[in-house]
């Protein structure tokens, strides 16, 4: 602050920094989005007295801060807001407007090294000591799913499978790289579309270049990149909650410790509920719907006892369910089931069932079945070969937990279930803010929204 400047200027100068070179992770690792130049170009040309508005910078009259007896400093509040709703923009062809870049293939000659993440259009494969690329938006080539388009930070080599792209020379200037990658993001299903072949399909490149996008002008568009940023910096923020969150106990030394088999049922019998009805409604449970590192899941489907009961893994209401081959196992896929139609349940036949007693709380066992210490052990017993393998029953019944007094675990579960509570505050956030990002790109492309 400059009292001096401060009193020969009519305007206030808001400068908004929705980037600052670095995500929101604890290792900080740099990102391609950066407010900060063009801030502090702004500053200057502030001090200047040649500073214009712009994607980040509103100038507001002194009067019209102090007309509202407030004196409100944030500047969000004297934005004017974008209003896309009449919008009339041009429609241009991906064909005209960009140049899909396409991978290196990677033969064995080079698959060495653990430095750079390789990535095939769909997913991550292995390392190498070579890159190609920087940030980029990913396009895939061959099986592609609903998550055809995904955004890469960071070095890595980019496979034949997968394609950056390219503004054509024509729409430089006219069309911003960050802009195109907001709307093809939010293009998922129409590029879906695009894909053809059965059981590994293709993207076709003449329906692909043949979708449109939409032409604001720059200075619309680049108004519209920060907007976007604004969002998916709390999606990212959020983000990081939800997924880096699990429930854990603080272990006392004087808590009793007991094999998992000595104070619960692994694997209940199906003879159990052998007199029920066989068309009975129950919860049907993939492995799909249990979710990582979350114990929390909720039941979707229901089938007849009769279509279930002689192929699928029992359960009940409460049952702990553990998944046993990998890599669902390391990846921590497990969960309590709860309000299961009937109180009854079948999954897949991969899953241990683990019911706790008197002596243990459900929330209790599945917090110690989180824990890195558990599933580092669990796979150095894994037994089978390849993409095959499995836990031992055995290791799970034979495996040791500290079980605290009922009282103090009813104290734990409490906690957790508050911060199940904040979690979940954040998922919905999650999903407010990618609705937000919905409603700007249909607007701009004048399509019907679908949330």
């Amino acid at each position: 602050f400059d009292n001096n400047l401060a009193k020969q200027k009519s305007q206030i100068a808001f400068i908004k920094i929705s980037a600052d070179g670095f995500d929101l992770g604890a290792s900080k690792r740099v990102v391609s989005q950066n407010d900060l130049p063009t801030a502090l170009a702004a500053l200057k040309a502030w001090i200047s007295g040649d500073i214009t508005e712009s994607s980040i910078v509103t100038l507001v009259k002194k009067e019209e801060i102090a007309s509202k007896g407030d004196y409100n400093l944030s500047g969000d509040r004297y934005r004017a807001g974008i209003d896309y709703s009449n919008s009339a923009w041009e429609l241009v062809t991906l064909k005209d407007a960009i140049t899909l870049k396409f991978g290196d293939r990677i033969t064995k000659k080079n698959e060495s090294g653990e430095k750079y993440p390789v990535y095939v259009g769909g997913g991550e494969s292995f390392r190498t000591d070579n890159f190609n690329r920087e940030s980029e938006l990913i396009i895939a080539r061959f099986a592609m799913g609903p998550t055809c388009v995904r955004r890469v930070t960071g070095q890595f080599w980019l496979m034949d499978s997968g394609a950056t792209f390219s503004i054509n020379d024509e729409f430089q200037g006219k069309l911003s790289k960050n802009f195109v990658d907001h709307v093809l993001l939010n293009m998922q299903q129409d590029i879906y579309g695009c894909a053809r072949g059965g059981a590994q399909k293709n993207l076709y490149l003449e329906m692909f270049y043949e979708l449109e996008i939409p032409l604001p002008p720059l200075d619309v568009q680049e108004q519209i990149i920060s907007e976007l940023n604004g969002y998916e910096a709390i999606i990212s923020g959020a983000k990081l909650i939800v997924d880096n969150w699990k429930p854990k106990i603080d272990v006392d030394p004087s808590w009793a410790k007991c094999k998992i088999d000595e104070i619960c049922l692994v694997n209940p019998k199906k003879s159990e509920i052998k007199n029920l009805d066989s068309d009975q409604m129950v919860s049907f449970v993939p492995m799909s719907d249990v979710n990582e590192n979350n114990i929390f899941f909720k039941p979707v489907e229901s089938k007849k006892l009769k279509e279930v009961g002689s192929s699928y893994t029992y359960f009940a209401e409460n049952d702990v369910l553990l998944a046993k081959v990998t890599p669902c196992f390391e990846n921590g896929k497990l969960g309590i089931a709860r309000n299961l139609e009937n109180g009854i349940g079948f999954g897949s036949s991969e899953f241990i069932v683990i019911r706790t007693g008197r002596e243990l709380l459900p929330e209790i066992l599945a917090s110690y079945l989180m824990e890195p210490t558990f599933k580092m052990n669990g796979k150095m017993k894994m037994t089978g070969t390849g993409g095959l393998q499995r836990v031992p029953v055995d290791f799970i019944r034979n495996f040791e937990i500290s079980v605290p007094p009922i009282e103090i675990q009813t104290k734990i579960v409490e906690k957790i279930e508050e911060e199940k509570r904040q979690v979940e505050a954040a998922r919905q956030l999650i999903n407010a803010y990618e609705s937000r990002i919905r409603l700007v790109i249909s607007k701009i492309s004048n399509t019907q929204l679908t949330i």
